[in-house]
């Protein structure tokens, strides 16, 4: 990927967005379950998620890779219950919707968007 493509991937993501839809271990969490429907902003390769009441509950960063298909992201949260860690992940971005399914730690990537064991899918709308 030339640095101009990977600068405009990363421009995708900028912005704010907010969560509609979590699948984690294959079972639908409802944004109500936790009583939030937590945000993610995003600034070049840093994100930060807070709630609705805007206490921030992680913040991190994230590296892409647009030469895989599907497209390949990595996750690393510098603060939050589980600062330190990297989870490998894929993505799809629209201008309107991102969608990423992450395995936990230490697992391999998904290959695909399907609900299991050690994977979570969430789903954003731009705001």
């Amino acid at each position: 990927m030339s640095i101009e493509t990977e600068k405009e991937e990363y421009k995708k993501f900028t912005g704010p967005w907010v969560q509609t839809s979590c699948n984690s271990d294959g079972i639908e969490n409802p944004n109500e379950a936790y009583g939030l429907a937590p945000s993610v902003t995003f600034n070049e390769n840093t994100f930060l998620v807070a709630s609705t009441e805007g206490t921030i509950l992680i913040k991190g960063t994230f590296s892409l890779n647009t030469n895989t298909t599907p497209k390949e992201i990595n996750w690393t949260d510098t603060y939050g219950h589980d600062a330190g860690k990297t989870f490998p992940a894929i993505y799809e971005i629209s201008e309107s919707t991102l969608s990423f399914c992450a395995a936990n730690e230490n697992m391999c990537r998904p290959q695909a968007f399907e609900p299991r064991i050690g994977h979570t899918i969430r789903i954003f709308t731009r705001q």
